[in-house]
């Protein structure tokens, strides 16, 4: 420690009553009256791991120290550990996640002002809490927190929205929800191990609600994440809904507030920098900014910074968004820079700093000496403004004066307050309460099998909202209590609820047992069946010639009647003058108004097609009777590129959906529609026409917009209004064109068609 700063707290000390914390169970003690810490221009809260302790730094030095306030019943922890805490905006409120002796994950609420517990929230058996980025709590000390279920155990998470004030569950998100249910591609993350990471818990400026950005990342370590969403609790102004695609899906990004961001990405148009890191290495050779009006908006990545001789990696904002700072690596050095938004100069740091983190006015970091102040007007870096021989290797941030906030005035408690402080109180996670139940996902019928698969028998049929009791599981199959009896139902058209950690893994029947009887038909169904593919897509959208591709379809009954006891055969044709299928399915029965999703892999096309339409046939010998026999065969025409060959944007329609979701004759309905470019090049300078007609064979649109760029694996929601449906349609096909005029050259030109079968409400 310097003398100068040996002299300040010295000095301070006789002012100021330090805030010392002897244990969780006595809390704050108090020798004197309650005195204000001093006022100071930004505040730093670091941890020093091994002392577990707590230090209050401002640009004069250290102003207080507390041990960490910890739980009785917190597990022990290696010496020097790393602990997860947030604290809330205005300083006040300290969130943290540990692992208690009883095995459980818990987060716990502290307030630091009085020195009090506030409450302990455990997690479900078989979950683990984790604190997300900087600012997943808001400025009315709102926090959001994720739970995933770990490895062994059966799929499931869930975010919470917790009240740091009291501790208190505020909203929930769940992997097995009716949010989830309802939203596009919601299966796959509802039956997916994923672990949900926030990214930024914010408020519309609309509504004054709060909104969640959530990142799902995959359990191997180096992957890329699976996507990311944008949660409104109650409601997407304007849409409804309560989930939106969010842009936000690269690993390294940062966050403001008001949802701008920046990251680090590859991007195909610059040479790739030199590898940095050991198992999963990284080559980002760019920094971009994403500036979305909202967060369920996509908009294209701005590039900002490349260099193509270095790879740029850990993004952060610095001076609330008016510099950013990255490392920068050339094969040789790897340095902290930083550069201000708008200008093209960049700054190293002759220090190496460990750690980073902005403040109002620029941002701080640490060294093996120290911790630095950087102010954005600044020629070089003032100090160090706090140094600890001791905090050398073990110091973590954890906290910094938000976005602009004033810094917290931490009052000491009151005299005579020496005595225990109350326990906190501990709350168990609600999926505790109850036991794991399985219901449809859609409410539509499904079948309860003998076995994990459409070759075992059917034993009958969860109708509606059923829950049946679930007993284990089996790959993507459950065992459910089915009226005393074991039963099957497949998990991607069902839906998880309740604590399902821990399931027991259940061997399948060694073989299918003979046929029962059909099943009876759903009362009043009458009609006829009617199949049709519902959905098609590739993996990658544009195949590489001799390289895998995996096949993804949807089959749909949109009869009135069910199948059941007879048996229909899909087929796949990578093109439709193929002699052969590539991919069969066998189903030996599908509900009224249900549908199911096949999959397979493709090996890769053999030859050099540019353009083949590919082709899929549903009930190839006409098994089944059905009320419209012409709609069993979808044709798609796609683009295959040569091994090596260079990209081309891929437009198509990535979301649709109008307010109300059924209009009403005459009134107005709110129209909106997500275009994507799953391309890997951008649109850049040419300008292309989007257009909404209410009826596919309306003459004229109804909407229209123009766009004159897109970013490879971006996209951009837009919206109408429409004045309302003129004439009594019960029914129709509302249609939308990306590209209508061909103005962009794109890999695969037969997916710019968008249908949707909507009804429309006489009153």
């Amino acid at each position: 420690m310097t003398s100068a700063r040996a002299i300040r707290l010295a000095l301070f000390s006789v002012l100021v009553v330090l805030l010392l914390l002897a244990g969780p169970a006595d809390g704050f003690r108090s020798t004197a009256s309650a005195v204000r810490l001093p006022a100071s221009d930004w505040w730093l809260v670091v941890h020093n791991q091994c002392s577990d302790t707590l230090h209050w730094i401002n640009a004069s030095g250290e102003f207080a120290s507390i041990q960490r306030p910890a739980l009785p019943n917190e597990a022990a922890a290696a010496p020097c550990s790393f602990r997860a805490m947030h604290i809330s905006q205005d300083g006040r409120y300290l969130a943290q996640t540990t692992t208690l002796t009883t095995g459980l994950s818990a987060v716990s609420f502290y307030d630091l002002q009085t020195g009090a517990w506030l409450r302990v929230y455990e997690a479900a058996a078989n979950e683990a809490a984790r604190l997300g980025d900087r600012y997943s709590s808001d400025h009315s000390s709102r926090i959001a927190v994720s739970f995933s279920a770990q490895p062994a155990g059966t799929p499931g998470w869930r975010v919470v929205v917790f009240d740091m004030t009291t501790g208190a569950e505020v909203h929930e998100l769940r992997s097995g929800g009716t949010e989830i249910a309802g939203f596009v591609g919601g299966e796959f993350l509802a039956s997916t191990p994923v672990v949900p990471y926030v990214l930024l818990l914010g408020e519309d400026s609309a509504t004054l609600g709060a909104v969640v950005v959530v990142r799902f990342d995959r359990l191997e370590t180096g992957s890329d994440p699976y996507g990311a969403v944008a949660w409104y609790p109650l409601g997407a102004p304007g849409v409804g809904q309560p989930l939106l695609s969010s842009p936000y899906t690269m690993k390294d990004v940062d966050l403001l507030p008001n949802g701008h961001a920046i990251e680090a990405y590859f991007q195909s148009g610059y040479a790739p920098g030199p590898p940095v890191g050991g198992i999963s290495p990284i080559t980002t050779n760019a920094v971009g900014l994403v500036r979305p009006a909202n967060l369920g908006e996509y908009v294209p990545v701005s590039l900002f910074f490349s260099d193509s001789v270095s790879t740029v990696y850990d993004v952060h904002w610095g001076a609330d968004g008016r510099i950013a700072l990255f490392r920068r690596y050339d094969g040789t050095l790897d340095r902290l820079h930083w550069i201000r938004l708008g200008s093209a100069i960049l700054a190293p740091l002759e220090q190496q700093a460990a750690q980073v983190l902005g403040v109002p006015t620029g941002f701080v970091f640490s060294t093996a000496d120290g911790v630095y102040y950087m102010n954005e007007s600044a020629a070089s870096p003032t100090g160090p403004v706090f140094s600890d021989p001791a905090l050398s290797g073990s110091m973590a941030f954890v906290w910094a004066t938000a976005f602009g906030n004033p810094p917290l005035a931490l009052v000491a408690p009151t005299s005579g307050t020496s005595g225990t402080a109350p326990l906190p109180t501990i709350v168990t996670a609600t999926p505790d309460s109850s036991g794991c139940r399985l219901r449809s996902a859609d409410s539509s019928t499904v079948n309860v099998r003998s076995g994990p698969g459409t070759e075992y028998a059917v034993l009958g049929q969860a109708t509606g909202g059923m829950e049946l009791p679930v007993i284990g599981y089996n790959g993507q199959w459950y065992v459910v209590n089915f009226g005393g009896v074991q039963g099957w139902m497949a998990g991607w058209v069902s839906t998880l609820a309740g604590n399902c950690g821990g399931l027991a893994l259940i061997g399948a029947p060694a073989a299918p047992p003979t046929a029962l009887p059909p099943p009876t038909p759903v009362p009043g169904s009458g009609g006829q069946p009617d199949l049709y593919v519902s959905e098609f897509a590739l993996d990658p959208s544009t195949p590489i010639q001799g390289q895998p591709v995996n096949v993804r379809l949807g089959v749909y009954n949109q009869g009135d009647a069910s199948i059941s006891g007879v048996s229909f055969h899909i087929a796949w044709y990578p093109g439709e003058n193929y002699g052969s299928p590539a991919c069969g399915w066998d189903l030996d029965g599908l509900a009224a108004r249900g549908g199911r999703i096949l999959t397979c892999t493709y090996a890769g096309y053999p030859s050099p097609y540019a353009s083949i339409n590919t082709l899929v046939a549903v009930d190839t010998t006409n098994t089944v009777s059905e009320s419209n026999e012409a709609n069993n065969r979808f044709t798609r025409a796609i683009s295959v590129t040569a091994p090596g060959g260079g990209g081309q944007p891929d437009l198509y329609v990535s979301e649709f959906s109008l307010d109300p979701a059924t209009p009403v004759r005459g009134q107005p309905v709110n129209v909106r529609v997500g275009v994507y470019n799953q391309g890997n090049a951008a649109v850049s300078g040419t300008p292309f026409r989007i257009v909404w007609y209410p009826g596919e064979n309306y003459p004229s649109p109804a909407c229209e917009w123009t766009l004159d760029s897109m970013a490879a694996r971006g996209g951009r929601i837009l919206t109408c209004t429409y004045s309302g449906y003129p004439s009594p349609y019960a029914s129709i096909n509302t249609k939308v064109v990306v590209d209508v005029d061909n103005a962009v050259s794109e890999s695969n030109e037969g997916n710019n068609l968008f249908l949707q079968r909507i009804s429309v409400s006489a009153s």
